[in-house]
């Protein structure tokens, strides 16, 4: 532990020696000092002159933090919750299992912001909009990495299944659901964090709040000092997002041991 604390000191002030040094040498319209951009992560949280002179309220960067925060939680839970259960049932049966796979495989490879512009097109420059657009993505990295879940399941948990006389949905709700999880909780780490980088991006293509718009409004001033807040509390959210992760998987899945759907199978029997 100790370790590792002096590991996150040490990388701190290095990063910090290496920002000023930067800095220093290619001056600071083009990267701002430390203390400036801290100066300003505490100025533009509650009220910003640009942000209000271009329409984005008089709340400062507050609002739009909200905005992104919201807009990240509800895309991912639409799209984790949808990839997760579509590929749950679509395994249960050969046929489905293969057009599922197809899809998937077809357009996972597709960028998620190439949806961007239809999304934009026929909902307009909406909050619901803006959901969609990442909601797609995390849906299909969802799907490929449940869909790979499943297939590490081991057969004989879902051969004892069968021999216990358990129909479909019970052997999917109690034996490939819990074991399913542990692969989705990591699954989630992995994808609200490029969740967050698809939503910001969206709301610079059109949105009523958010991050992202509020880089349009920077970029428009050349305002450098926005730009890096903005960076700091996206990495924050990021940050926050995944150590929220973490807690729930840690409190939510204790009991995912191999003992314990040993255990779940036999609860079947009775």
């Amino acid at each position: 532990m100790l370790r590792r604390l002096n590991g996150t000191v040490l990388f701190f002030v290095v990063m910090v020696c290496a920002w000023e040094t930067i800095s220093f040498f290619v001056g600071t319209d083009k990267l701002p000092h430390l203390y400036a951009v801290i100066s300003s992560i505490r100025t533009s949280l509650f009220h910003d002159a640009i942000i209000e002179a271009q329409g984005g309220g008089t709340a400062g960067y507050s609002s739009h933090l909200a905005a992104t925060f919201l807009t990240m939680l509800l895309s991912l839970w639409i799209g984790t919750t949808a990839g997760a259960v579509l590929s749950l049932v679509c395994f249960q049966h050969p046929a489905t299992r293969a057009l599922h796979d197809s899809f998937v495989e077809t357009f996972r490879v597709v960028p998620p912001l190439i949806f961007a512009p239809f999304a934009l097109v026929f909902l307009g420059p909406t909050r619901g909009a803006i959901i969609l657009i990442p909601a797609i993505y995390s849906f299909f990295s969802i799907s490929v990495h449940a869909v790979n879940g499943l297939q590490n399941i081991p057969r004989n948990y879902l051969h004892l299944s069968r021999i216990y006389g358990s129909s479909k949905i019970q052997t999917m709700c109690k034996v490939q659901l819990p074991a399913l999880l542990p692969e989705l909780a990591g699954a989630l780490r992995i994808t609200s964090a490029l969740n967050l980088g698809v939503v910001i991006v969206a709301e610079y293509l059109g949105a009523p709040a958010g991050i992202g718009r509020v880089f349009k409004f920077a970029i428009s001033y050349n305002n450098l000092d926005l730009i890096l807040v903005g960076i700091f509390w996206a990495v924050a959210i990021a940050v926050a997002m995944d150590a929220l992760i973490v807690l729930v998987a840690k409190i939510c899945l204790r009991w995912t041991t191999r003992e314990s759907l040993g255990q779940a199978i036999d609860k079947m029997a009775t």
